[in-house]
């Protein structure tokens, strides 16, 4: 690494650290399926004439169309969707990074969640021998165990987030500061890596949605009818926005590229397509030109040190 680059991986360092907190997620969720007891794991084996260690078997402990535990885990799912959506990836599995101007939104979206996470446990509570008898007639009465449940689903049930301290502390400069030398060396590189790996993610993440654009752009051929879902489109305006609002741009070629995508799409809709044959084969040339520039970055993905756009 030549001097230059020195100097640019360590301004990204500094100026990334100082935009970004770490957030870590935490869920405990209600187990849907439990391993089998070893009892009826040898009835398993027995019926089949196999051996008992040839036999994994698990039960689910609920139908799947119970209406509480499902709107319990759909909320789950959208705390998690959300806090994906407007972070990247660190290092430890469940930290993640946020902007700080970003972090009032998340923190309104995350105490709208917990609202609907505590109503959907209450739900669940008060309707607890309902869901209990459901599940019995479910598993019946030789696979139903009572042990398996929670005495309460509000009491088993949690989301919350927290602040994870990525800086080295300031105690340590003072006992030992080789040490810390070193922790501030590997925060920087943890850093260069998360935004790596973000790159890394968007250009997959772009190479599929552009592929269901073109797929559902495509000539009919064997029977098979297009089907034009403004999802197709509004997944990827989604994508623009979620790349602009985290405002990294280190690879002035896949910036570059994703703004000659956004540009290409435009206000377009399915809709249009559907119904004009001229808007199809427009977008199809440019998305395809975008897919083939794209697929050249995927394959030459640059190793490189690593700067942040400007926050204004």
């Amino acid at each position: 690494m030549n001097a230059i680059e020195t100097k640019t991986a360590t301004d990204f360092a500094a100026e990334l650290r100082g935009d970004v907190i770490a957030i870590e997620l935490h869920r405990s969720s209600i187990g849907r399926s439990r391993s089998m007891s070893r009892r009826h794991k040898d009835e398993v084996a027995d019926h089949f004439a196999a051996s008992r260690k040839s036999v994994s078997s698990s039960k689910k402990l609920f139908p799947p169309n119970q209406p509480q535990i499902k709107a319990i885990n759909s909320i789950l799912g959208d705390a998690r969707r959300v806090w994906e959506y407007l972070t990247i990836g660190y290092t430890k599995k469940g930290v993640r990074l946020i902007r700080k101007d970003q972090l009032d939104w998340f923190i309104q979206e995350f105490d709208e969640l917990e609202v609907r996470l505590a109503e959907a446990l209450n739900q669940a509570d008060e309707q607890y021998d309902e869901i209990m008898d459901n599940s019995r007639e479910w598993l019946q009465d030789r696979l139903f165990d009572p042990n398996d449940y929670p005495a309460s689903f509000a009491g088993s049930v949690s989301l919350r987030w927290s602040v994870h301290n990525f800086e080295p502390s300031e105690e340590l400069l003072q006992l030992a500061p080789e040490t810390y030398a070193r922790e501030q060396l590997r925060v920087r590189q943890q850093f260069e890596s998360a935004i790596i790996a973000y790159e890394d993610e968007c250009r997959s993440q772009m190479a599929d949605l552009i592929g269901s654009l073109l797929y559902a752009l495509r000539s009919e051929k064997d029977g098979k009818r297009q089907i034009f879902k403004e999802a197709t489109a509004n997944n990827l305006r989604d994508f623009f926005q979620r790349f602009k609002s985290m405002g990294i741009t280190s690879d002035a070629s896949l910036a570059e590229l994703i703004a000659e995508a956004e540009d290409a799409l435009g206000g377009t809709t399915m809709r249009t397509l559907k119904n004009s044959s001229v808007a199809r084969n427009g977008i199809a040339s440019a998305f395809k030109d975008v897919a083939q520039k794209l697929n050249t970055l995927i394959v030459d993905a640059p190793t490189r040190s690593i700067s942040l756009d400007e926050l204004e």
